[in-house]
Formats: C-alpha cells, structure tokens, sequence
C-alpha cells in the first residue's frame, strides 16, 4: 500500500510540473505600452477607437496585464497597445470571465464575442483566439470590454500573442490536467459501481462515492475550455460548473461522515449541513438577481479552510486506532482541501498560468481510498473463504459421524439399508449376484470382563484393520454394533463370498489380547433375485452366522440351499 501511494505522490508532482512548464514556456508577450479608457457619453466608440488608432494620446496607462484602474460604476472599458511588424506571431489567445469582447485593428473589428445569455454577475468563462493580420507597419490592438461585474471588468486568465498552432495547443494545454484526471475518474466511478452491485455490505459508503465521483466529473466536464469548439453554452457551463463545485465539498465529506464514528460523525453531519446551508442560501440570491453563487463562493473556500483541519485531525485519530478506511483518506482529505482552496484563490488572485486548475488532481488521493476498500474486500473474502472451508469440514465430519463408526471407522449401522437397497437395486438391474457376509467376534464379552473395555475397544479396530487389509475397496465393511459386522460383497456369489469370509476368518485369528487369539463366527447369504427382498436376506444371512456360533465358532456357515 505505501509503495502505491509513493507512486501516485511522484505521479502527481511529476504531472504538476509538466504542465506548470508547458503554460509557461510557450507563452510570448505583446511588445508596448498599454494604455485604457472608460466608456464615456461625451464619445462614441467610433470616437474612442479611433482615438486608439490615432495614438491614444489622452488615454491612461497602466500595468498590464493587471486590470487598469477604473472608477466605480464602469461597465465598460477600452484597452489598446501597439503591435509591431514581424515574427511568425499572428494569433491572439486570451481568457476571460463574464466579458462581451470586441477587438479592433486600428479601426477594423476584426473579432466579436457577445454571449447575450451573460448575465450581469459576470459568469461564464470563455477563450478567445483572434488571427491578426501580418503588416509591414505598427498598428493599434483595441479591446472593447463590457461586464456587469467590477470584478471581473479587464481581468485576464492568460494573454499572449504566438502562432496559430502554438495557441491552438494552449487551448489543449489548459486543460491538460482534466484530461488526465477524467479518465481516471471514470474509471474510478465503474470500479466503484461494480464495487456497489457485487457488495451489499457497505453499500450507503459506495452510493457516496459514487454520487462524489459522478459530481466531479460534471464539474471536470463543465470546467473544460475545449468543449467551447463544440458548443457556446458558456453561461449554462458556468452554472454547472459553480453548482458542482459547490457540491464538490459536500459529497467529499459525506464520505468521511460514512466512515467516521461517534461524536466526529455528528459534527461532521454539521459541516455538510453547513456547506448545503450556504449552496441554499447563495441559488436563492443569485435566482433573486443579487448573484450569490458567486459572491458567496469565497465563504465556500473559508469553510474548506476551516474544516478540512479538524477532517483530518479526526481521520488521522480513527488511522492511529487501526481504521484502514480513514487512514487511506488522509491523503484525498489533504489533496482535495489544499488544491481546491488554491484553485478557489486562484479564482480571485490569478497566480496560475493560463486557466489550470489543480483540483483535479486530488481524483489520485481517491485511488488510496479504493485501494483500501479493495483490500478490506480481499480481507473479507479470504476470512469467509476460510470459514467456508471450516463449515465444509464441519459438514463432512458430521456426515462421517453419522455414516461412520467413530471408534473403528467403518461404516455405522445408520448406513447399512440405503447402502444394502442400493447394491439390490443395481444387482436386479444389472442381474448381478451380491452376497452379505456377517460376522461376530466369539466370546467378545469374555475378552472385556477379563481384560477390560480398552482392550475390547482395542481388539474392534485391530480387527476391522485386518479385515479391511484383506479387502477391495469396493467390497465395504461396516460395524452393526457391539461386536457385529457386515461385509458387502457386490458381484460375488455365495460361494465366492464363502471363500472371502474364509480368508477373513483367518485374518482375524492374527488379533490378539495377551495370550488370547481372537476369533470370530461367519455367515453368509446371497441375494436370490426379484423375489427376494433386503430383510429375508438379512434373516439369512443371521441364521448362517447363528448356525456358525452354535456349530462351535470361529468358522464360515452359507445359508441353507433350501432357505
């Protein structure tokens, strides 16, 4: 377990650094003076970009790429800079939130960006990649920029000037840490659901995973900058995208509040009560036209703040007492509260390159969590693997109890009529010969008086030893009772179950107690067809091993031709 999480650690950094490196590198910067002017009644804007084109000779500069300091209340402000001839840079790419855009060359409109379905919070946000014309002179860029959020007037997530590939490639860049993430995600979102459908146990833990995974692949999907090739739904994206992002840190706590218990399970109830509090209370102000989805988001992130602490402290406690399940989330707990508080600031201080976002990466933390649950799963099927075997073992012994003689492990008596109707059975069928063969140690209670139990105890299973070693295992011995056997002879006639009761009369001459030799009284019957039946067999074969005992023992007596 800690060599995955190592990896997916170095996975991690590894990938961060890629991309940091990759929206870096590639970035060139407009050359020239940047200068702005707010949107005034006393001039048109065929005035103001004109004035553009002209020099902006009464223009106000400013540092760009920081918003240009504008006075309150602008809806609309005009930013302009010169663009120099030469190089292969003929594309323009840059990012904003909320913002209809216009760009001029000189006085040319070369690229319009107005999403009427904008509304005046300033949600939505969009790439726009404008081509400028190659010429042999300078010339004036002017961006027109309308927005009915302050914040968000003259705000740019990236800005730069390069070759149509290479912004093009950008686009892609800017989302390269979801494209790495998604996949992963959805393969963690089928894993989950297989996880669900096999499992009953723990099936409330699984419907939460599932419910954090699918929110945060909406949230991936809504947060993507390529899908715009494909569809210019920006404002219904934003409200996806915020929505989900709302729900990103209550679905993740709805996993830590099925995993915990206690008081810490309560409180963490609160917290998720808190966060769905706050979502309520921010749709409400933005459906009343006050835009709290946006305005409150920043609560948002100070409750992740404050919270994610005490998840951890709390988790890493449940870790120290041998919870596997909150040990494995210490690492999603950390990922998720560190990255999406960065992303959140991000959001208002832009110290990102391009429009990356590093929640996404918190989706490896997940993968340790799953690889907890996989593991208690393994644990889980091993522990009733092992007392499934124990309970067949159980199954088997009991069975052999009850077909089986304990002391001198022959069949018991509970087996001899389902196995003699059996063997009648297929010899009618089959029109085989069976015989019986019965015997009984002579003088059995003698051998107990004089020497004890023990050794009579002893002399039954010295004795069914060697009658079982002069055996086929075909032809089953069983003990009656007490002293009493049956031999089981299928295909075999009376006479040559006579000559087998012999051989085994002799074996059990070799049993002996001291200086006593054992000995033992054999009948023997055989099955005379469809006329006769299990009981007037027993009978017979009774009466032979009675006339063996009264003709003076140890000897083999057959049943009688006219019987």
């Amino acid at each position: 377990m800690m060599c995955w999480k190592k990896i997916l650690c170095l996975s991690l950094l590894l990938q961060i650094c890629f991309l940091l490196f990759a929206l870096t590198a590639s970035a060139a910067h407009l050359s020239g003076e940047w200068q702005y002017r707010e949107a005034r009644r006393d001039a048109s804007e065929l005035q103001i970009v004109q004035s553009a084109a002209q020099g902006a000779r009464d223009w106000k500069s400013f540092a760009f790429p920081a918003p240009p300091p504008f006075a309150e209340g602008t809806r609309k402000l005009y930013e302009t800079t010169q663009v120099l001839p030469g190089g292969d840079e003929d594309t323009l790419l840059f990012f904003t939130t909320g913002e209809k855009v216009r760009v001029f060359l000189d006085e040319k409109l070369v690229y319009t960006y107005d999403e009427t379905a904008l509304n005046s919070a300033g949600g939505g946000r969009m790439w726009h990649l404008v081509h400028l014309p190659q010429v042999a002179h300078p010339y004036a860029l002017t961006l027109e920029l309308s927005s009915g959020d302050p914040h968000t007037l003259g705000v740019y997530w990236s800005f730069s000037l390069g070759t149509e590939q290479r912004e093009t490639e950008r686009i892609f860049l800017s989302d390269m840490t979801l494209i790495l993430t998604l996949p992963v995600a959805v393969c963690m979102l089928c894993i989950t659901a297989l996880f669900y459908w096999r499992e009953h146990r723990d099936r409330r833990l699984y419907r939460t995973l599932l419910t954090f995974l699918g929110n945060f692949i909406l949230w991936g999907i809504a947060a993507l900058n390529t899908k715009y090739f494909l569809t210019d739904a920006v404002l219904f994206w934003w409200y996806v995208l915020t929505i989900a992002a709302y729900f990103l840190p209550i679905t993740a706590y709805a996993i830590v509040y099925e995993v915990l218990k206690g008081r810490e399970r309560r409180v963490v109830g609160w917290f998720i009560r808190a966060f769905f509090l706050l979502f309520t209370a921010a749709l409400l102000l933005d459906l009343s036209g006050m835009h709290g989805l946006k305005r409150l988001f920043l609560l948002e992130l100070v409750l992740m703040a404050l919270f994610g602490p005490f998840i951890f402290w709390w988790c890493a406690r449940a870790a120290r007492r041998g919870d596997d399940y909150c040990r494995s989330l210490l690492v999603p707990i950390m990922l998720f509260t560190l990255l999406g508080i960065l992303d959140g600031v991000n959001t208002y201080l832009h110290f990102l390159p391009g429009d990356m976002f590093l929640c996404p990466f918190g989706i490896y933390g997940i993968a340790v969590f799953l690889l907890a649950i996989l593991k208690r799963m393994t644990h889980r099927e091993e522990a009733l693997g092992e007392r499934a075997s124990r309970l067949r073992s159980a199954i088997v012994t009991a069975r052999d109890r009850e077909t089986h003689d304990p002391l001198t492990h022959a069949l018991s008596r509970a087996a001899f009529r389902p196995l003699l109707e059996r063997y009648l059975v297929r010899a009618e069928q089959k029109q085989q010969a069976f015989s019986l063969i019965m015997f009984d140690v002579d003088h059995f209670k003698q051998v107990n008086d004089t020497y004890g139990h023990e050794a009579g105890d002893s002399v039954l299973v010295r004795l069914t030893q060697a009658v079982r070693a002069n055996l086929a295992s075909r032809y089953p011995i069983l003990r009656w009772g007490g002293e009493e056997f049956f031999v089981f002879c299928p295909e075999m006639t009376l006479a040559e179950a006579a000559a087998l009761a012999e051989i085994l009369r002799r074996a059990a001459r070799s049993v002996r107690v001291e200086e006593h030799v054992v000995t033992a009284s054999f009948g023997v019957a055989s099955y005379h067809g469809a006329s006769d039946t299990a009981d007037a067999l027993c009978a017979r074969v009774d009466a032979a091993l009675y006339a063996a005992k009264q003709g003076g023992r140890d000897r083999v007596v057959c049943e009688a031709q006219d019987a």
